[in-house]
């Protein structure tokens, strides 16, 4: 798309810094539109899962460096929940939880106003689709992608969610999407409804919590509202870490503009800016 012809294909109009999205920067480091900054970087000041998201998988060179971290996180209202350490423990428990919320709403029980126990994105073509499922993949032992080397050397990807693992995730999705008659709107509507308190409790980013804050105030959001890592499955309890990264195009190098644009991503990326970045947006730092 527009990105790629920026990057590589149309190298004469591209920018010399871009920023993408962590599940994009690997597709065009391997489309070769990014600059190698490797030997410029200290991988180790930077958050693990966001530097890893900035290489190819398989290789341990750089392309980009983390602008910030999007992680999700259930939220709830704590009106709801009694002890989240028991109720959002595991699939079952979860399940269990969501069908008790379920009652309530239906007996007319439930907070003024709550109209569902539950809601993440489930909209056909939602941009955040494949951040909602691969939680609940992870958990169930799946992977998105399988990478096995030949020989030793050769690594070979394919597709890793066509197997029993994600049919199980999938089955579980389905049947609580069902049960709590889980409507389809998008991240965005799901998080005003949230706030107003029309859903129980709902699958986020970090950035919720400032929403959260201007909305009940700086301390006074955390007495009303909780928030954990989405329940365990049988392999464990994952959670979906994303974000954006900023990368150089190649042209940058050419122009004879690396050494400038390498210095401004060093700083964007480097602490003071983060925090100042993570405060005004309530993005976490990368």
């Amino acid at each position: 798309g527009e990105i790629e012809d920026a990057c590589a294909y149309k190298e004469r109009f591209s920018p010399d810094i871009v920023q993408l999205g962590t599940t994009w920067t690997a597709y065009f480091a391997d489309k070769n539109a990014l600059a190698d900054i490797s030997k410029y970087v200290n991988e180790y000041m930077y958050f693990e899962p966001s530097i890893k998201s900035c290489k190819i998988l398989g290789s341990e060179k750089i392309y980009a460096l983390p602008l910030n971290v999007d992680i999700r996180l259930l939220y709830y209202w704590k009106s709801l929940i009694n002890n989240p350490e028991i109720e959002l423990k595991d699939w079952e428990s979860f399940k269990t939880t969501c069908s008790r919320i379920q009652g309530l709403i239906t007996d007319k029980k439930a907070p003024a106003g709550m109209r569902w126990p539950i809601e993440f994105p489930v909209c056909s073509g939602e941009w955040d689709m494949l951040h909602q499922f691969a939680i609940w993949l992870w958990g169930a032992g799946g992977e998105i992608v399988d990478v096995k080397k030949i020989c030793g050397i050769f690594p070979v990807k394919k597709a890793g969610f066509d197997n029993k693992e994600a049919v199980e995730s999938a089955v579980f999705l389905r049947e609580l999407i069902t049960e709590t008659k889980m409507p389809q709107f998008s991240l965005g509507e799901l998080e005003t409804m949230f706030i107003d308190g029309e859903l129980g409790m709902l699958i986020s980013g970090g950035w919720l919590a400032k929403r959260l804050q201007d909305r009940f105030g700086e301390e006074a959001w955390k007495e009303r509202i909780g928030v954990a890592l989405p329940p365990s499955g049988d392999y464990g309890r994952f959670t979906f870490v994303g974000g954006c990264n900023l990368a150089i195009c190649k042209k940058a190098k050419k122009d004879g503009n690396f050494n400038y644009v390498m210095d401004l991503l060093l700083f964007l990326s480097g602490k003071e800016a983060q925090l100042i970045y993570g405060e005004a947006t309530g993005a976490l730092p990368g």
